[in-house]
């Protein structure tokens, strides 16, 4: 399958995770010290065990039309989906994940990056946490402007970057999200993968006789914050000592400078757990949220 034509070249921006993503999280750089601990991701994962989720844009259609691409990648079957978006509000990107659940099967985690139209501010988790919460999704955000901790994802990002938006001219947003889905089927019943032994995921899932746990066609996404749910957020602790989530600011100890902190939220609770990679500190406090 070919996809012929381009999209308007002088439109084709660069990806927000240049220049946007050091801005949103307020550090003037993003030099990280070498051989800085990171929690680890686990050696083997099960399909639909973790999905990592990035929203790439925007691009625009020739005549300055806008869009936005919410891309997801299963690490256990390496099948990916793609949801082609007018905007990034946050209403929008939830019915996106939930179309895409709808065919990839509903993940035990999802992995984003810090978008405040996927995450949330002030306190107040974004509509797409609360759809994932809801589905009874684990989520984790990564630290500010360090794509590369879903290298999955960025990986699949620019291969559709390259295979697809810049190969392809689309007459609308309809046009773009048809070949969108065709690009997927084609991507998921053609591409191999070392890691499923040179199976592409559709071979994969044939063999192993896989059925996703799919969206129930009668779910509706939620109104306001489930009353329960796990939100992780992994962040870098620099030389301010400041712990940045939601909008609030945490002094952390000076022995954490330099040192990732994981700060996972309790939402039945109110609470958030703060653990420090490679070393003993720990500590629990109150979180209340906004619903």
């Amino acid at each position: 399958m070919s996809f012929l034509g381009r999209v308007s070249p002088e439109l084709t921006h660069k990806r927000r995770h240049d220049r946007s993503a050091v801005a949103a999280s307020g550090w003037s750089s993003i030099a990280i010290i070498k051989g800085t601990p990171y929690p680890a991701p686990p050696l083997l994962v099960k399909p639909n065990a973790i999905h990592e989720i990035d929203l790439v844009g925007p691009r625009h259609l020739e005549g300055a039309v806008p869009f936005y691409a919410l891309n997801a990648v299963d690490l256990g079957r390496h099948r990916s989906a793609i949801e082609i978006l007018a905007t990034k509000e946050e209403w929008e990107v939830a019915g996106g994940l939930v179309r895409l659940w709808r065919r990839l099967g509903v993940p035990a985690r999802a992995k984003f990056d810090n978008g405040l139209t996927i995450q949330g501010r002030g306190r107040q988790l974004a509509v797409p946490v609360w759809t994932c919460l809801a589905l009874g999704t684990r989520v984790r955000f990564i630290p500010f402007g360090e794509p590369w901790r879903n290298p999955v994802i960025e990986h699949f990002n620019d291969v559709f970057d390259k295979r697809f938006f810049r190969t392809a001219r689309f007459s609308d947003i309809a046009h773009l999200k048809r070949r969108a889905r065709a690009f997927e089927r084609f991507h998921n019943s053609h591409h191999r993968y070392s890691i499923l032994k040179g199976a592409t995921p559709d071979e994969w899932e044939r063999k192993k006789r896989f059925t996703p746990h799919l969206v129930d066609p009668d779910f509706r996404i939620p109104t306001g914050l489930p009353r329960r749910g796990i939100v992780e957020f992994v962040r870098l602790i620099r030389s301010d000592r400041l712990l940045k989530i939601l909008g609030s600011k945490i002094e952390m100890p000076e022995v954490l400078v330099h040192r990732y902190v994981t700060a996972t939220l309790h939402v039945r609770a109110q609470t958030m757990v703060l653990e420090a990679e490679g070393h003993h500190w720990r500590e629990e406090i109150a979180f209340p949220l906004k619903f």
